[in-house]
């Protein structure tokens, strides 16, 4: 029973973050008001989470698990739709905030970057995996070629616009990045993750002049 209790607790202080995040953003966010919400106390919400900067990363994680990629029958399908549903999270001012926010803070906190790593970053790529594993298994992409890369290629685009340009993450971005990324995976070259050996190399034939 306390530690269902202690769920439900932790539950209502993840909701009631959410709550403030979309009502006033990270930079304002603060222990007391999440508290107030989740109808519990400060050190509450300290002994859970520990700072400000963790409860936001749980608060925002905890609805990406949430969400599993739909199956559409084909890659670049099925990362337009990864890609419209995530866009929809963080293309307004208050959740840019909340992003760059907790970058910010990964790059001065040590221990902060390897929660961050092991929560938001995990939760991000490992639906994408589940996506590319399925285009693998219909024949799109070969068994060999570089999952891990081509996730690299999904994010790398949105995060350069979010933290960099700050140019428009919209749905015509999502698509075109979508499609872009399952053209590169799909096509007929040899998998990025082979090696080359000294027998893949084929010996340069010397051309015969008339």
């Amino acid at each position: 029973m306390p530690r269902k209790k202690s769920e439900h607790c932790r539950l209502a202080i993840l909701r009631a973050c959410l709550k403030v995040l979309d009502e006033k953003g990270y930079l304002d966010l603060t222990i007391e008001e999440v508290a107030s919400k989740a109808q519990a106390g400060k050190q509450t919400v300290y002994r859970h989470f520990g700072s400000k900067a963790r409860l936001a990363l749980e608060a925002f994680t905890h609805i990406t698990d949430q969400a599993v990629p739909e199956d559409t029958g084909s890659l670049g399908a099925d990362l337009q739709s990864f890609l419209h549903e995530r866009i929809e999270r963080v293309d307004f001012p208050k959740k840019r905030q909340m992003v760059s926010g907790l970058l910010a803070e990964a790059q001065c906190d040590p221990d902060f970057a390897a929660c961050f790593r092991q929560t938001y970053v995990k939760a991000h790529r490992r639906p994408v995996r589940t996506i590319f594993r399925r285009a693998i298994a219909r024949g799109e992409v070969d068994p060999e070629a570089n999952i891990e890369l081509f996730v690299d290629l999904l994010f790398g685009p949105w995060l350069y616009r979010l933290l960099a340009t700050g140019d428009s993450i919209d749905p015509q971005f999502a698509t075109e990045l979508s499609f872009a990324v399952a053209h590169a995976a799909t096509l007929t070259a040899p998998p990025l993750a082979r090696p080359h050996r000294d027998e893949d190399v084929a010996t340069p034939r010397r051309v015969m002049r008339s």
